[in-house]
């Protein structure tokens, strides 16, 4: 399978889950999301890094600690390296399955909406 079609597979997949999330007003599947240890396996066979937007920040100049989610909805849309958005995509996984605080108050499946549709688009 080539490289597109698997990202897109991943897109659909975790999509779905998304779906799930904004269909259940409790917002259990949020942890059925953040929890997956699948998640991050599948970014790894994708070669994903999970490096805290690392290279997202150097190549965008963004830091989600001090910026906002509009200004990275608007980074995203001239986001050119798929690599590099799978790279934030699961840093931002990351962050929600070990640092957040509040995860059903903080998870935001917008953030990865955004970032998979784009993701998918730079994929082909």
């Amino acid at each position: 399978m080539q490289a597109a079609d698997r990202v897109k597979n991943f897109v659909e997949k975790w999509s779905a889950l998304l779906d799930e999330i904004d269909a259940d007003e409790t917002r259990a599947k949020v942890y059925a999301f953040v929890d997956d240890m699948q998640f991050s396996e599948d970014c790894e066979n994708l070669g994903f890094k999970m490096d805290c937007f690392e290279s997202f920040d150097a190549k965008y100049n963004y830091d989600p600690s001090k910026h906002s989610k509009k200004r990275f909805e608007k980074l995203v849309a001239d986001c050119d390296d798929f690599r590099i958005l799978g790279n934030a995509i699961f840093s931002q996984w990351r962050y929600y399955n070990h640092w957040a605080y509040d995860v059903k108050a903080e998870f935001k499946t917008r953030w990865f909406r955004i970032a998979f549709k784009r993701l998918s688009e730079l994929a082909g």
